[in-house]
């Protein structure tokens, strides 16, 4: 006998509860409930031994490129351990336009019209659809740029920067 499901309830069925699958659902078990978030900065790969002025190598390997705080640094990660620091030599805010804002403006009001809709449907698993709209704006890549510099160019919502590490 196959106790992990229980019989649907039907008419012949004199019991007072209604049945359901048996044991733990996979949105309760630990490492849904628990686990880390997903980062919205943008991964590198760096697929070149980079060095710095020091002789410290820098391994090819995938780095998450964040922007420090007060926007001189990009900083490349790893497990969530900075490993390096990259100076900032230009940083720009973008700005949209005005077409442009009216057409996030309409969205938003799209999205508040169906919110309860969709968050009816995914009850079981919260699922933030801003989150995965606004990861088409999340980018980096590593450009060879001439015989002295690599360039890192970052993007992140409405921040640019590119930062320079020597070769």
């Amino acid at each position: 006998m196959d106790c992990h499901f229980l019989p649907p309830k039907n008419a012949i069925d004199t019991r007072p509860y209604e049945s359901e699958k048996a044991g733990i659902r996979y949105q309760e078990s630990g490492h849904v409930r628990f686990a880390y978030p997903d980062s919205t900065y943008p991964v590198l790969l760096i697929d070149k031994y980079l060095f710095d002025d020091d002789g410290t190598m820098l391994p090819v390997g995938y780095y998450e490129v964040g922007l420090s705080n007060d926007k001189k640094f990009l900083l490349l990660s790893q497990s969530k351990q900075i490993v390096a620091k990259v100076p900032v030599y230009l940083y720009e805010e973008i700005e949209k336009s005005e077409k442009e804002q009216k057409k996030e403006a309409k969205k938003e009001k799209e999205r508040q019209k169906h919110k309860e809709a969709v968050e009816a449907k995914l009850t079981s698993k919260k699922f933030d659809i801003e989150r995965v709209e606004k990861r088409i704006d999340i980018w980096t890549k590593l450009i060879d740029y001439d015989d002295d510099y690599y360039i890192i160019e970052y993007r992140r919502y409405n921040e640019k920067a590119y930062g320079a590490i020597p070769k």
